[in-house]
């Protein structure tokens, strides 16, 4: 059984573009001869350009570039509602589940409400799962302010029991990036150096009340394996991946 090698039927697709980009020169220049309306492309300024001076070249990537961006655009609403349709689904069954079994997904025990936090799905025979994964996405008051400036001075004092290890890392945490803003994951680290320095424990304490929940974010994850004993295998939904 032969197979068709993908570098051959690329070059026929783009030769296939090509031909048909010559055709179209030359209806324009038909159309040029015969003084009809003529077939225009607007180039990057707006302006209206005869398809019969712009290049094969310029034409036959206009094309492949208008061709695979359309894909493009379909396989992503594709994939989108993909997404929406798990979303619901998994939704639907912790309902049910909770309903009709008396189970506890999706259930906070603190105050017996539905929590929307991470959930695993497993099949029967532990070969395929399903990870729905919640991020908050967090920002700062003005409290982190303080908390900057009382670990700004523990650097600048050197009797400090804080070591120079942290003192960079302090330096490192509230640099702001190109767009003015503090990287929330640096600052949410430093919680986890257990420090006695009462001003330490005092700038975490600025910390955690500083944070704020803005939003969340939901990302899913497909797992496959063949047998129960072998490592689990994601599934790339990612074209940068695949």
């Amino acid at each position: 059984m032969k197979t068709t090698n993908p570098i051959s039927s690329s070059l026929a697709a783009i030769r296939g573009i090509y031909s048909a980009v010559m055709q179209q020169k030359k209806q324009a220049e038909q159309q040029r001869t015969e003084a009809v309306a003529i077939t225009f492309l607007l180039d990057a300024k707006g302006r209206q350009c005869p398809l019969d001076i712009i290049g094969a070249v310029d034409l036959a990537r206009h094309d492949l570039t208008g061709q695979h961006i359309k894909k493009a655009l379909e396989l992503s609403a594709l994939i989108e509602a993909f997404k929406q349709e798990v979303f619901s689904d998994i939704e639907a069954f912790v309902e049910i589940s909770n309903n009709e079994h008396g189970a506890k997904i999706g259930i906070s025990e603190k105050d017996k409400k539905p929590w929307k936090g991470n959930i695993q799905l497993i099949n029967y025979s532990s070969t395929q799962k399903i990870n729905l994964r919640i991020q908050d996405r967090i920002a700062f008051t003005e409290k982190l302010n303080c908390a900057m400036q009382k670990l700004k001075g523990l650097i600048k004092d050197h009797s400090s029991d804080v070591d120079e290890v942290i003192k960079v890392l302090i330096n490192e945490t509230f640099e702001v990036d190109k767009t003015g803003y503090i990287d929330a994951k640096k600052v949410l680290e430093l919680r986890r150096y257990k420090i006695k320095n009462p001003i330490w424990k005092s700038a975490m304490e600025d910390i955690a009340d500083s944070i704020q929940v803005v939003g969340s974010k939901s990302y899913l994850q497909f797992w496959y394996r063949d047998t129960p004993e072998a490592e689990w295998i994601s599934i790339p939904l990612d074209i940068a991946r695949l």
